[in-house]
């Protein structure tokens, strides 16, 4: 018995620290190939700004800063329809937030004034204009939709540029 007993007891004493060594070995290998099809998987969802955007509305389908950047990427690529329902989006949820910067607002409602004018219906997009009135400096961007509904409407008739910044002349 006694024989038998230290066999054992041989056995567990070399294949113990070992078996636990598998073990952690193959758990190690289970997590990272879990984190190889994570990557992938982000891989795919980093391959352009439509895609990253678009994911970004998925995962938050309620968060403006999404929502407006994906109305960007969907104007950029001439979807306009589309970019209007998601800059109306937009703006819907910053209206509801207390604490949504002025600057993120002017810029919702510089797109959709811009993609309103693209999709020739100046008159709705003249209704956001007022918002944007009285404000002593305003960005490059808010200003470029202003005078491209101007243009559009008759009302601006100049480019001029002037060090790489384009100033409208309306």
């Amino acid at each position: 018995m006694d024989s038998v007993d230290d066999a054992v007891r041989f056995v567990r004493g070399v294949l113990g620290p070992f078996a636990v060594r598998i073990g952690w070995a193959f758990l190690v290998s289970l997590w990272l190939v879990f984190l190889i099809g994570q990557t992938l998987a982000q891989g795919v969802v980093w391959q352009s700004d439509m895609t990253v955007w678009e994911n970004a509305v998925q995962q938050a389908p309620r968060k403006p800063r999404a929502l407006i950047n994906y109305a960007v990427t969907l104007e950029a690529a001439g979807r306009l329809s589309d970019a209007l329902s998601y800059y109306q989006r937009g703006y819907r949820e910053m209206e509801q937030r207390v604490f949504t910067r002025d600057d993120a607002r002017m810029f919702a409602r510089a797109g959709l004034i811009r993609t309103l004018t693209k999709l020739g219906r100046l008159d709705e997009a003249a209704t956001w204009v007022p918002a944007l009135s009285g404000r002593a400096q305003l960005p490059q961007v808010v200003w470029d939709s202003y005078a491209l509904l101007r243009t559009a409407q008759g009302r601006c008739t100049s480019l001029v540029s002037r060090t790489a910044k384009q100033v409208w002349r309306c």
